[in-house]
């Protein structure tokens, strides 16, 4: 999915402690696929996503990741500095200094997944109608 802004908008980036200000009116989404059960899921437990780029290939390309609004879930989110990991908050000179941040995503079902779903919802708006 691609996405240009319109207009005069422009998005920032923060790289963690830095801010680069409106630098891109561009955005483009990526999907991750994972196999269908990826490992043993266990209800009531917090489990964690690392996502790796490699852009040493590509010249003057960033990767990023859109954060979420200023609610607090859980924990903040973290980055790798190459000694440990650190917790992400927004730098001087970003909308909301020295707040946690926090990175969105969505889990997006499978195409046949979203088909059978809108076939059942149909089915019931078809069942509805003749009562």
């Amino acid at each position: 999915l691609y996405e240009t802004l319109g207009g005069n908008k422009a998005e920032g980036y923060t790289p963690p402690g830095v801010v680069i200000a409106d630098d891109h009116a561009e955005v483009w989404q990526y999907n991750f696929e994972f196999p269908d059960k990826p490992f043993d899921q266990r209800r009531d437990r917090i489990y964690w996503l690392a996502v790796e780029a490699d852009v040493s290939t590509v010249a003057n390309e960033r990767i990023g990741w859109k954060t979420t609004p200023l609610i607090q879930w859980n924990d903040n989110a973290v980055w790798w500095d190459g000694a440990g990991w650190q917790e992400l908050v927004y730098p001087e000179g970003a909308h909301f200094p020295g707040m946690d941040l926090n990175l969105a995503f969505v889990i997006t079902p499978e195409p046949a997944t979203l088909a059978l779903l809108g076939l059942g919802a149909a089915g019931l708006v078809a069942r509805r109608r003749r009562k």
